[in-house]
């Protein structure tokens, strides 16, 4: 989290740091180039790091998108998508396996509408297939929570290898989130904070892979 953006934010800088002050474009680029993630706020300082903490390396840049709340999900993959990620269809297995449970509620697709399915008992089961599915490499879900989601959650993330990370857009007082407060579930407090958080792990791994590999 740096300071200077601004000509006014580096001139109070040059009162304790000053030697971190200077072109901000040139910060930029050093940072892209030599894999240091900048976040925007202290929130995104907090949420970014500890999910760096808590995950795995994706293994690819493709997307899944879960919600159980078409309009939200939709909202989640869209600003996806416009940060570049790919949100690429589900394959048909998972679509036959989630339809089996879901039937025609909701949309077993990508982004995935699980409505109430989503706050259900069926959710771990459903939320597992999404999961394992192998046309995305890291997983995305808002949701207004639940105690039985978030457990379903703590269990999914502790089962695979694949990133998950969740943004709780329910009240602080509805069950569960203390729960997912204390676990290895990466959490955040907005899908767009999620959405940025993944492009930022996705970007973060392929630039250590291109220079472990330069540096052979």
């Amino acid at each position: 989290l740096k300071i200077g953006r601004s000509a006014i934010g580096s001139q109070a800088a040059k009162t304790h740091t000053a030697a971190m002050t200077g072109s901000d474009i040139v910060h930029d680029a050093l940072f892209r180039q030599q894999a240091v993630v900048r976040v925007d706020d202290y929130d995104e300082l907090l949420e970014t790091a500890a999910m760096f903490a808590k995950t795995l390396p994706p293994k690819g840049g493709r997307v899944g998108v879960v919600s159980e709340s078409g309009g939200m999900g939709s909202f989640t993959a869209d600003i996806c998508g416009q940060l570049g990620l790919a949100g690429p269809p589900l394959s048909a297995n998972t679509h036959r396996e989630m339809t089996a449970i879901m039937g025609t509620r909701g949309a077993a697709a990508n982004p995935a509408d699980l409505t109430l399915f989503g706050i259900g008992p069926e959710f771990p089961s459903i939320f597992d297939i999404f999961v394992k599915d192998e046309h995305h490499d890291l997983v995305v879900m808002s949701t207004i929570g639940g105690e039985g989601q978030a457990q379903g959650l703590v269990d999914a993330v502790a089962n695979n290898d694949k990133p998950i990370l969740v943004a709780w857009t329910g009240s602080v007082k509805r069950g569960g989130l203390e729960l997912l407060r204390n676990s290895d579930v990466p959490l955040f407090s907005l899908p767009g904070k999620a959405a940025l958080a993944a492009r930022r792990l996705v970007d973060y791994h392929a630039t250590r892979q291109r220079l472990c590999a330069e540096a052979g």
